[in-house]
């Protein structure tokens, strides 16, 4: 029998979260670099119970949130807290795949490039994504902003902090940011004029390669959406 190749998008649960896997995501996920080693790799591997990469769109805090409280005896017997749990994220998944469709159909994430962020001597490398589509279907569902990644490895354990563009690798002081990468970078630079740090990176990183038309533009887009807020801000003060 010929083996079917695996959808580029799938959408489904996990454990206690929903998320989007596939060929496409892999592909992603699996672009080499020097920065992230084998043992990295297989940590993420370990914890994953699989080499397949993952991005989380509901996680397990979300899903607090979402999903129904617990009948006192679903909390005391751990059969049933699960199936709770369970229950809860299939209605989840449905509910988005009613509204926006199979995940084959979506608006794929866009890689950005890699990311770290340490914490201690922990330390997690991942691709940055830009996903429009994702925090569409994250504002239907009630919660917020979303920084969507793909981890790539960790060492010694993951680290769950913050991982949005700011933490671009070829945004930090000294490190080479290609033409194409900046290009990218100030293309979607507009979906995130309330990221005050990605913004200042880019904008530097713009004049240290010598876009400094790109960085102007840039600087004028975030100074004039930045005042819009600030004056909203007043107003309903």
């Amino acid at each position: 029998m010929e083996q079917q190749d695996e959808p580029e998008m799938v959408f489904e649960a996990k454990s206690r979260y929903l998320s989007l896997h596939g060929s496409y995501i892999d592909q992603l996920g699996n672009q080499t670099t020097e920065h992230v080693t084998s043992e990295m790799i297989q940590n993420r591997i370990t914890r994953d119970q699989g080499s397949g990469h993952h991005i989380t769109v509901v996680n397990h805090l979300d899903m607090r949130y979402l999903m129904p409280p617990p009948t006192e005896e679903e909390e005391s017997n751990r059969k049933k807290a699960r199936k709770h749990t369970r229950d809860a994220l299939k209605h989840v998944r449905d509910t988005m795949i009613n509204e926006f469709g199979q995940a084959s159909e979506w608006e794929r994430p866009v890689d950005l490039g890699l990311g770290s962020t340490e914490e201690g001597e922990a330390v997690t490398y991942y691709r940055v994504l830009h996903w429009p589509w994702g925090q569409r279907m994250r504002g239907f569902l009630g919660l917020g902003h979303g920084h969507f990644h793909i981890t790539v490895g960790f060492k010694p354990r993951d680290v769950h902090l913050y991982k949005g563009p700011a933490t671009l690798l070829c945004l930090r002081k000294g490190a080479v940011c290609t033409t194409p990468q900046i290009q990218s970078l100030v293309q979607y630079a507009p979906f995130y004029y309330g990221d005050d740090v990605f913004i200042k990176n880019l904008i530097r990183t713009c004049v240290r390669h010598g876009h400094y038309g790109s960085g102007a533009r840039l600087s004028a887009g975030y100074l004039y959406c930045k005042n819009q807020r600030e004056a909203h801000h007043y107003n309903h003060d």
